[in-house]
């Protein structure tokens, strides 16, 4: 069975739950949304066409390896003209311009590593990757690390050095939540349940 999972709605295949995250997207409106844990593969191909077009977005994708990860990175084309793309199984990343003000910039989707013993590699290899981009970047996504011990609520892990380094050695800043921290789904009563 083809389903969708993101942080906010959970996994989405089943109509109620892809009628939930339609439902959430439309009423929040945002620009630019990058999904992980996707968990679709190259057969879902029709199913994530078809939920970008029913709100009105472009998308790319890198597929689920197996039963894990997968990215999906959507937006508004009104908004966003994307020019170039990577596409690899854990990062997507695109770059084009705004079209408001035609300001150039580059924008990543990431999935990292559950092993810690692959989070080094990976984070070195974002890093090179990122370096050999010119322009503004903003990454978003699910590191599978945390920089403070104290933001953990479950998860794989605390707060690494091969991370804190990528960030610093990529200036980047890590930008607190706005609203909640985290959401999810409810398969009992279809709401979206919010924790503050």
């Amino acid at each position: 069975m083809d389903h969708m999972e993101c942080e906010g709605v959970g996994k989405v295949g089943r109509g109620e739950k892809r009628r939930a995250m339609k439902d959430l997207l439309r009423k929040a409106q945002p620009k630019i949304i990058l999904l992980q844990e996707t968990k679709l593969d190259l057969t879902s191909e029709r199913i994530i066409r078809n939920f970008a077009e029913s709100l009105q977005l472009e998308v790319t994708f890198s597929p689920a390896t197996g039963s894990a990860g997968g990215l999906m990175t959507l937006w508004k084309p009104s908004v966003f003209s994307v020019e170039e793309m990577i596409q690899e199984d854990k990062f997507i990343y695109i770059f084009g311009k705004m079209k408001n003000n035609g300001s150039s910039c580059g924008i990543g989707n990431v999935y990292g590593p559950n092993l810690a013993e692959e989070r080094e590699n990976f984070f070195t290899w974002l890093g090179a990757t990122i370096n050999n981009i010119m322009g503004c970047c903003i990454l978003g996504g699910d590191f599978n690390v945390t920089l403070n011990l104290q933001d953990r609520s479950g998860g794989n892990g605390g707060a690494e050095l091969p991370f804190s380094e990528f960030m610093e050695n990529q200036n980047l800043i890590d930008l607190p939540f706005h609203n909640s921290e985290y959401a999810w789904y409810s398969s009992r009563n279809g709401e979206i349940v919010e924790q503050d």
